[in-house]
């Protein structure tokens, strides 16, 4: 049976780094010459390729680290250290994500690719599967990518009332909620490592 309080802590972060609100603009950009069905395939086809790529990292992360021998602390310290990176970018306002990437609306690339399914989530959710196991992990998941399409398919809304001030704020914030996840995977994975 499925712990309502093991799911919050694991929901919480994975939904943090994921984090679609920050992708809004993109996705605006993105979506501003399109009709409204083609917008919700957009949304849609955003949030299922990203689904994929997490789900397969959640169950075949661990066989994955094994095949090129790296243990479980080394691997929550780097994550630590990319997710500490991605926080300095998010906080000076340059996230490392989009550098050099050209907006498509007809590719996953970098909507879901690495926009929502980057590196950071990647690897966090193989830390969290470490930590809680593969099935709470993909509920998790499966709740994160739900409100990521409720959240892009609603983004007109969503922009109105946020505004781009609004979701530069929610990124610097967001910043430091990266920053305290990654502190607490290097402490962590230091730990381990005695």
């Amino acid at each position: 049976m499925l712990d309502a309080a093991e799911f919050v802590e694991v929901a919480v972060p994975l939904f943090i780094i994921i984090n679609p609100l920050v992708v809004l603009p993109n996705f605006a950009e993105m979506s501003q010459q399109l009709d409204n069905r083609h917008c919700s395939l957009l949304s849609l086809r955003t949030s299922v390729s990203a689904f994929l790529l997490l789900a397969f990292f959640i169950f075949i992360g661990r066989p994955f680290l094994n095949l090129i021998g790296v243990s479980t602390e080394a691997f929550m310290i780097a994550c630590g250290l990319l997710l500490l990176s991605i926080a300095m970018g998010m906080l000076s306002g340059n996230p490392p994500t989009t550098r050099n990437v050209e907006f498509d609306s007809t590719s996953i690339v970098p909507m879901s690719i690495p926009l929502l399914a980057g590196p950071g989530s990647v690897a966090t959710a193989i830390v969290l599967t470490e930590a809680h196991g593969a099935g709470i992990v993909f509920a998790a998941l499966v709740l994160s990518m739900v409100l990521s399409a409720f959240i892009f398919d609603r983004y007109r809304t969503i922009m109105h009332y946020m505004t781009r001030n609004g979701i530069n704020a929610w990124t610097r914030l967001s910043s430091l909620f990266f920053a305290a996840i990654a502190v607490r995977l290097i402490s962590e994975g230091i730990l381990l490592m005695r």
